[in-house]
């Protein structure tokens, strides 16, 4: 896997963004349905590879080894909210005995 601003990353002419269509095409689904569960899974991966590529992204680029403790924060940050997103969405009950909110 190359990190996201690596050069090797970036496609030239013919490549296939069909991968990244179907995406935005799920997402744009998901909004519309009202599922926040499907962005926290995107959220999940997106965290998932931030860790893997060693940089995460808020307002700009932070690489793990220029910066660790704000790297790990931000992405460990990505991968709690992610849970929530997908607990909150598919299991309300125990999302709210286990973090104390209203129920759905």
């Amino acid at each position: 896997m190359f990190a996201p601003d690596d050069p090797k990353n970036r496609s030239g002419r013919g490549s296939t963004k069909w991968p990244t269509v179907a995406a935005l095409l799920i997402l744009l689904i998901a909004t519309a349905a009202g599922w926040n569960w499907v962005w926290g899974l995107f959220f999940l991966y997106w965290s998932l590879i931030s860790f893997v590529a060693r940089q995460t992204f808020i307002v700009q680029v932070i690489h793990r080894d220029e910066h660790p403790v704000l790297f790990h924060l931000v992405s460990i940050s990505w991968v709690l909210l992610s849970v929530l997103m997908v607990l909150y969405d598919l299991f309300p009950a125990t999302a709210a005995l286990w973090l104390g909110g209203a129920e759905g």
